[in-house]
């Protein structure tokens, strides 16, 4: 084989080296199409401070494919990037804190318990808004008052 000739194939090589190395580093996604989802998130009529937000796609409704995540700052949330909500109906779970750190708490104290809801996003970005309602804990039945142990 000539110099040449090696030459010429050792540029070959190059190029097609840089041909399936910037193919790997294309932008596309696997898996479905997902969404961007943003929105405010109340308690009580006011701001939730701190927490996260996910958005499950609801199976019993037919729905599949991955979960979008979010956290909440300052009442507000975004899913991540990559990771918003397929269409289709979900079921939405939401956690809110206080905000103020304590000790392992890096969120706060929690203002409720995890919240679930039901919401049909649209094959496009969207905003959707929550009130998680404020719900009266009601004792088990039988249970002993607060602070009294059961017999």
């Amino acid at each position: 084989m000539t110099t040449g000739a090696a030459r010429e194939r050792s540029r070959v090589g190059v190029v097609v080296a840089a041909i399936l190395i910037a193919g790997g580093c294309s932008a596309r996604q696997e898996g479905p199409q997902r969404f961007a989802v943003s929105g405010q998130i109340t308690f009580d009529g006011k701001p939730v401070p701190a927490g996260r937000i996910t958005l499950e796609p609801d199976t019993a409704a037919g729905n599949s494919g991955p979960a979008g995540y979010g956290n909440i700052i300052a009442g507000r949330f975004t899913t991540y990037p990559r990771m918003g909500a397929v269409a289709g109906p979900h079921v939405v779970r939401i956690s809110g804190f206080d905000g103020v750190p304590a000790g392992e708490m890096v969120e706060g104290k929690p203002l409720f318990a995890e919240y679930m809801t039901k919401v049909e996003l649209p094959a496009k970005a969207a905003t959707v808004d929550f009130e998680v309602p404020r719900i009266p804990v009601k004792p088990a039945k039988g249970a002993a008052p607060p602070g009294k142990p059961q017999p």
